[in-house]
This record gives C-alpha cells, structure tokens and sequence, in this order.
C-alpha cells in the first residue's frame, strides 16, 4: 500500500481516504494531485463530477481545482452523504484538526461506468481495516528483510463473522521478496501493479485451518491463475507436492 498524506493506493488498485475533521464538518477533503488520476482528474481538469454509490445509492461528488493554476483539488460531497458518514462513525462530532487519527476511512472502488465509484465505510478494527493494515506492514518489510522471519507455528485465530489468523507480516514479506518477481509454480514472471510492485499472491500449502504454520517453510509466492490452480485444479495434489521437490526451504506438514 503506497500513500501520501491521508490518501493510500491500495494493493488492489483501490484507493483509501482516512477522513479527518473537515470530512464531516465541511463535507469535502482536499486531494493530492498524485491521486487526481484515480478520479479522472488531471492538470488540465478545472471542474468534474463523479458518482458515488454506497449501499445501493448514488450520491453526486464534485471534484474542484483548489485554486486557479493550482496542482490540488477538492472533492465535494452533498450533505446527504455527509449525513451517512456522521451516523456511520462514531465520535465524529468530536474530532480535532489535524488530529491523525485513521480509525475513519473510505475506501473507493472504481467501476465499470465512467467516472463511478463505489465506496466503502471502514471503521478502525473491522476485518477490512486489519486487512488493509496487514498488507501495510508487509509493504513496510518488503525489500528489508535480511534474515528469514520465524514466524508463527500456531498462529493465533480468532472470531468474527468468520474464523480468522493473526499472521505474520514479515513471512509473507519475505516469500513475496525471495520470489523475485517470479510465480513459484509457473516461473512466469508477475505483471506490475501500479506502483510497479510484481503482483504475486502468497498461499500455505498446509491451509492454517488444517493447522497449517504460517512460516516461510509453508508459504509460497504464486501468480492468481496458479493460485486457483492449487485451490481448483483436478491434480492440485501433485501440483503441492511438486513445490517440496523444487523449493528447500519448504518442509511439508
């Protein structure tokens, strides 16, 4: 997850805002320009409109030039939505400029019809928020690791809707890092996200739920399609067992 200020591009090419004070009081929120080509918005844009959909409803979103040959802009909402984001979260009403806190957080995702997002309401601890987080953290590893990480034999599980591990950011870190850019079951090399990142996807040959460790002695870095494979595919057995012939540092479980 790459970011600046309170904007972050997203792994998945979404983009999250953490909202601040002027987000519920002023219903808007400035926007770097390193962010305007997400909505569509380059220099040469005074003024557009976008469309925003949240639980089924369209809400209009002006975006505006800040001031005149200036490189930031505003987005505008209606007080509609602003009504929404107020009774979504919490505490709103006592918010501090300036006060950093990210326990608020939109996150919008682009659609197929032009200039359409739909957005999402985050608050802090969710499965949504520990998502975006973890990923985070692996961010923050990636390329820094100098020794193999531990990580965790008995990863720590816990309830929500649905059963969920506490993993380590640096395993994945560090698979993801050993790989090269390089799917572990192909060899075809990873396409770029936007931050010209290689996108691999990092999956436990034992399953966490079978017990499986999260260590780099379980994980591997593997492209999407290889991926549905070892979920899917009719030879998904030999497809693991092929990972054990080729790779040392897996041990099987």
């Amino acid at each position: 997850m790459k970011g600046k200020f309170s904007w972050k591009l997203l792994d998945d090419g979404n983009v999250l805002k953490i909202l601040d004070k002027s987000s519920f009081v002023h219903n808007e929120t400035a926007i770097d320009k390193d962010f305007g080509h997400f909505f569509n918005f380059d220099d040469s844009t005074k003024s557009s409109n976008i469309i925003i959909s949240y639980q089924s409803k369209k809400y209009g979103v002006a975006l505006k030039r800040r001031s005149k040959g200036g490189t930031s802009m505003r987005m505008i909402w209606g007080g509609d939505f602003g009504a929404i984001l107020k009774e979504f979260f919490h505490g709103c009403e006592n918010r501090e400029a300036y006060d950093e806190i990210e326990g608020m957080k939109l996150q919008f995702n682009l659609l197929k019809e032009k200039n359409s997002f739909k957005v999402d309401l985050i608050k802090q601890g969710s499965y949504a928020d520990e998502l975006i987080k973890f990923n985070q953290s692996v961010d923050d590893l990636f390329g820094k690791l100098k020794e193999p990480p531990k990580g965790r034999k008995t990863p720590e599980s816990f309830e929500r809707t649905i059963k969920e591990f506490n993993r380590d950011p640096a395993v994945k870190a560090w698979v993801l890092q050993e790989s090269n850019g390089f799917c572990e079951l192909c060899n075809d090399k990873a396409f770029l996200k936007s931050n010209n990142d290689p996108y691999l996807e990092v999956h436990h040959l034992r399953k966490l739920s079978d017990n499986g460790s999260d260590t780099i002695s379980n994980s591997v870095a593997i492209c999407a399609n290889c991926h549905r494979k070892l979920h899917y595919a009719h030879n998904k057995d030999e497809l693991l067992n092929n990972f054990y012939s080729r790779i040392q540092r897996l041990k099987k479980e």
